[in-house]
């Protein structure tokens, strides 16, 4: 249906992002969900948000490419009924599961 190459280009590296956010969300509801206000020394996630910072590259390709991402994935869309149809399924199975 779509080569490695248009998908890696249309999603370009959103699954790694996705992931590193999931871990982000683990960390920082397990870190406040033992927080309280009297036992701040500074800031309750600090630490977690340094941990941060060497993943950030992974946003420069991200937003660089978002605009080209974007219009490649409305081409492939365009241009292959295959595509769209699994995009319209991929839609309606989200809007039915919210």
């Amino acid at each position: 249906m779509l080569s490695d190459n248009e998908i890696k280009n249309a999603f370009l590296n959103v699954e790694v992002l996705y992931l590193l956010h999931t871990q982000i969300l683990q960390k920082m509801k397990e870190r406040m969900s033992g927080w309280t206000a009297r036992e701040d020394n500074g800031s309750p996630i600090g630490d977690i948000i340094v941990e941060l910072v060497p993943c950030l590259k992974l946003y420069v390709d991200y937003v660089n490419k978002f605009q080209d991402s974007v219009d490649l994935f409305n081409k492939l869309i365009e241009g292959n009924k295959k595509v769209a149809a699994l995009i319209e399924v991929s839609s309606e199975l989200r809007y039915l599961s919210s």
